[in-house]
């Protein structure tokens, strides 16, 4: 699924198809954002595979590339690191993916 999901139907479709790296990768910029490389090691991608990642998680509207201002601190300043955050719709996956696995947990009990 690589569209900009624009409904809430697009957003439960692709919760119920996303992988569980990807799920973290999002649940990990729910805190805040982060690197090409810290994503590559949440994910446990290689960097290559991260670019792809990053890529179709951009198309779909998931994530946004995060410029640095000068209130940031120091090491946020570096024009070389490319920051990515979660967008609002991002937000809303992750919380559908946390439904669906709560329903998946309570059915197994």
């Amino acid at each position: 699924m690589s569209k900009i999901l624009e409904t809430e139907e697009d957003v439960e479709i692709y919760a119920h198809h996303m992988t569980i790296g990807r799920y973290f990768i999002l649940k990990r910029m729910s805190a805040g954002p982060m690197t090409m490389g810290e994503m590559a090691l949440v994910g446990k991608f290689s960097a290559a595979s991260a670019t792809g990642q990053r890529d179709g998680l951009i198309k779909a509207g998931l994530i946004a590339e995060a410029s640095s201002s000068p209130d940031d601190p120091p090491a946020r300043r570096d024009r070389r690191k490319v920051y990515i955050e979660i967008t609002p719709v991002g937000r809303k996956v992750v919380a559908e993916f946390e439904k669906l696995m709560k329903k998946v947990n309570n059915a197994d009990e």
